[in-house]
């Protein structure tokens, strides 16, 4: 299986790797002129290549072949409050093998104290996302939003909108899918450990957000993420 590399689409019709990706193909994996090697740009387009030499620190190729590949739908777009810890590393990780479009970072009231410079924190999720769509195979690179409040959201996307609730009123999340054609696309809002407050539940229901049941067991917030993007994906499974 040939080793998968990312050329962002401004630099896909130069047929060059950049030089971070050409450094890996290199040293890491030891692959020379001829080695043929799988591309993506992170827009759904796919190609096969051969390796056909250098240019200064980048390698040269050949493209082969090319696919464009459609995003699956329903489009996921996962309003996600960042958890304590290395949490929300693995929430996108997982995200981005299950196919979801875009992920925005939401500071809640109850959310722990986000350490470190934001713009690292970004960059560091955005790698992640990327490494994850290598090892899997997905071709859409999702969008990954500066980490923000809800209320600073000027308008939530998604056809269908739902948010994990634990209030006694909210509908289990099975009797909204697989009734239908997959809608174009689904919002998920999923809040910290505490859960939303009630100012930011009553402006989730304002913005349209239906509350759901993930069952009668108090998930964690990776967990309860990882299950409604599982469910949604099932539903609509083709």
């Amino acid at each position: 299986m040939p080793a998968r590399f990312y050329v962002t689409p401004n630099d896909w019709s130069r047929n060059q790797l950049s030089e971070e990706e050409s450094r890996h193909a290199q040293k890491v994996l030891r692959l020379n002129s001829g080695d043929h090697i799988e591309l993506f740009n992170g827009k759904g387009l796919t190609a096969l290549a051969r390796i056909a030499g250098s240019v200064g620190k980048r390698l040269s190729y050949e493209i082969q072949s090319q696919q464009h590949h459609t995003q699956t739908k329903p489009a996921i777009h996962l309003y996600q409050a960042i958890p304590k810890g290395k949490n929300m590393d693995l929430i996108i990780q997982k995200a981005v093998e299950l196919g979801v479009t875009e992920i925005y970072p939401i500071i809640t009231e109850n959310t722990v104290a986000v350490s470190g410079n934001p713009t690292k924190k970004l960059e560091k999720w955005q790698r992640i996302a990327l490494e994850a769509c290598k090892q899997c195979k997905q071709p859409w690179l999702p969008i990954i939003s500066e980490p923000q409040s809800l209320a600073k959201i000027d308008a939530f996307k998604g056809e269908q909108k739902y948010t994990a609730a634990l209030t006694q009123d909210a509908t289990p999340l099975n009797s909204y899918l697989g009734k239908a054609e997959a809608p174009e696309s689904i919002a998920i809002a999923v809040g910290p450990e505490g859960d939303f407050t009630k100012k930011e539940t009553d402006f989730l229901l304002e913005s349209q957000f239906k509350p759901i049941s993930l069952g009668n067991l108090i998930l964690r917030v990776e967990t309860a993420t990882i299950y409604t993007v599982s469910a949604i994906r099932y539903a609509f499974l083709k």
